[in-house]
């Protein structure tokens, strides 16, 4: 979820809903790692956007890293 206010853009994981944090622009946001939807209504923070990127139509995937 992507909130306003007068520091800039307040970004709230819509999977964990516990990463929490406000950036100036959405480009800076991306740079930090976090996933924007294409209708910027959803985002996901660096932790959980590796399972919603090029998901295709059977949706996020859990991804297991192995080590």
């Amino acid at each position: 979820m992507i909130n306003r206010n007068e520091g800039g853009r307040v970004y709230v994981c819509d999977d964990c809903k516990t990463a929490i944090k406000t950036f100036v622009s959405m480009r800076a946001a991306r740079l930090e790692g976090w996933a924007i939807s294409r209708d910027y209504k959803r985002c996901y923070c660096p932790h959980c956007a590796p399972g919603h990127r090029h998901t295709g139509k059977y949706g996020p995937k859990i991804i297991r890293q192995e080590g």
